[in-house]
Parts: structure tokens; C-alpha cells; sequence
């Protein structure tokens, strides 16, 4: 066997091992934009579901709603986000979402953008003695485009769950400290935060950032490296119900949804993937189909912002 197929099988494995333990649940809506802008620019917007630490697990596993940019004069301008693959190594990995804005106003503007909700029960991925709750998740997710004048930065946009800046949200620098707080339906409330650096995981508290907001919704991180983080607060409403799902999970949450752009690329690697499940190295779970109603124990809210650092 050569050795590329070597590193393939392994790679297959890997991500077997990821989904199954979870790895693969926690991937965040994020907005990449160019850290510097100009009057009467044209600058590029990335939409990523996944991880900037580790780009080959981006995905487009959900429909992206509402993607609009918010202009210094109050207009806004709904984004047309095109499909754009990036190959990482030896195959096309990472799949984002991409459009273009026009900065022609000096101040402040904001990117918004939401997916589709989704149902993520972690049973899918773990065992646990117990079942823990089904979730019924909303994801939400901005950023900030500065241009020559302080505008409102601050500015509630509107969604169900939104992280709002409590410091200005560009001009940061090494040793600063950044301060947000967490909206529901525009009023603060107590939630989980978490915040990395584009070189970390923002699941990992031995990497991130991670606590609970004060009864305002506040929180603070340290800035200690240059470039882009992730911020993020979740807010749990105890609330149980049934969703119409408006989607396969399979296409989400499945090993060859994941591998699809191996797959087409590398057929053994979908003949290694019916193998491992005769075998049972690797067993199937019974997701949810579109249409279907799916019971849910609890509503999660996760609203997510993107901020740039610079060196000191």
C-alpha cells in the first residue's frame, strides 16, 4: 500500500475518532473580514462554520440565513454569498461561504450572519449513563469593519442572542482587555463565555478562555497574542418542544459528510468507510430526516463575534 493511501487511512480514522468523541459537535459560525479598511474599498467576507485552528473541518453543513451588512447610515445590504473551497494538503478540504462588500461611507460597519437551526443530541457521539438534554440550537454571529470615523459600534443589531462590545471592538492591542455582553431578545442576561485565539481551540479550557458572564451579561478576556479571536456566549432556555427538521443530519453529522471531499478524490476511502461499519469499527447513528419532528429538551442560544489584535 503507498504510502498516500497510508496517510489517508489514518486521516479516515482520525476523523472517525473525532466525530465519535464529540470533537466534530462544537464548531462555531465565525465571520473573517481584513483586519484594515479604506474609504471606497472592496473587501472580501469569509463566513466559516467550524474551527480557524483547524480549517480541513470547515463546512457548509448548514444554510447560512441573513447574512447582511449594516452601513454607518443605518442602511444594510443583504449579503450574496457565494461557495468557495480551499484546497488544505493533499485534497479540497475547507468550504466556507464568500461575498464582497462595497466600504463607501467613513464609520463603523457590522457583518451579521445566522444559520439554519439544528437539533444536536450528544448522544450521537457519547455514551453517557444518562441521556443528557436534546438541544435546539441558534447560532448567530458578527463582526466589525472600521473606515476613518467612530461610529456606533456598540449597537444592538437584533437577534435572539447577541454579544454586544463594551470596549471599541478594533484598535486592540497585545495586553488589552476586551469586554462584551450577552443579549436575549435584547435584554442582558447570565451565560457561558468563551473566547480563543485563532491558533486555539475555543472547546478546550486548557487552551481558551472559558466562564460565566455576571448577572448583566458582562464578561472580560485577556488579549495576549496578535491576530484574530473568537468570542462566544451561549444562553440556555429551559424549554422543550418539537422542531420540523429542514434537513438531512446525516448530510451534517455523518463520517461521509465530513469526508466528502476525500471521498470524490480517493474512492477507497468510501470502500474503507463500508468496511469499517461491517466490521463495526464504526456504527452508524439513526439521525433525523427532513420533515421529521424531532423533540427537543432545551433551546441553546450561542452568539459569536470576531476581533482583531494587534501587536503592542
Amino acid at each position: 500500500m503507498t504510502e498516500r493511501k497510508l496517510s489517508m487511512i489514518t486521516l479516515l480514522l482520525t476523523m472517525i475518532i473525532m466525530v465519535n468523541s464529540g470533537i466534530a459537535s462544537a464548531h462555531t459560525l465565525y465571520i473573517v473580514t481584513e483586519p484594515e479598511s479604506a474609504l471606497q474599498m472592496e473587501q472580501d467576507v469569509i463566513i466559516a462554520y467550524g474551527h480557524p485552528e483547524a480549517p480541513w473541518v470547515n463546512r457548509r453543513s448548514y444554510e447560512i440565513w441573513n447574512a447582511t451588512l449594516h452601513k454607518p447610515d443605518g442602511g444594510t445590504v443583504e449579503l450574496e454569498l457565494n461557495e468557495l473551497d480551499v484546497i488544505v494538503g493533499v485534497a479540497k478540504m475547507a468550504e466556507y461561504w464568500k461575498s464582497a462588500v462595497e466600504l463607501n461611507q467613513k464609520g463603523d460597519y457590522i457583518i451579521t450572519a445566522s444559520r439554519e437551526p439544528a437539533i444536536y443530541d450528544p448522544s450521537w457521539m457519547v455514551h453517557f449513563e444518562e441521556p443528557p438534554p436534546v438541544r435546539l440550537i441558534y447560532e448567530y454571529s458578527k463582526t466589525f469593519i472600521h473606515v476613518l470615523n467612530e461610529g456606533d459600534w456598540g449597537k444592538p443589531i437584533g437577534p435572539e442572542a447577541e454579544l454586544i462590545p463594551l470596549v471599541k471592538p478594533y484598535g486592540l492591542r497585545v495586553g488589552d482587555t476586551f469586554k462584551a455582553q450577552l443579549l436575549y431578545n435584547g435584554m442582558p442576561v447570565k451565560g457561558k463565555y468563551e473566547a480563543a485565539h485563532e491558533t486555539e481551540c475555543i472547546h478546550y479550557p486548557e487552551e481558551a478562555q472559558h466562564g460565566y458572564t455576571d448577572e448583566n451579561g458582562t464578561f472580560s478576556i485577556n488579549l495576549t497574542k496578535p491576530g484574530m479571536y473568537l468570542v462566544a456566549a451561549r444562553y440556555i432556555v429551559n424549554e422543550s418542544g418539537n422542531w420540523t427538521a429542514t434537513h438531512d443530519a446525516e448530510e451534517v453529522w455523518g463520517i461521509e459528510a465530513w469526508l466528502r471531499p476525500f471521498i470524490s478524490r480517493f474512492p477507497l476511502l468510501g470502500r474503507l468507510i463500508h468496511f469499517l461499519k461491517k466490521i463495526g469499527i464504526y456504527q452508524p447513528v439513526d439521525y433525523y430526516h427532513e420533515g421529521e419532528e424531532v423533540e427537543y429538551d432545551i433551546i441553546h442560544y450561542k452568539a459569536v463575534m470576531t476581533i482583531w489584535v494587534e501587536e503592542e
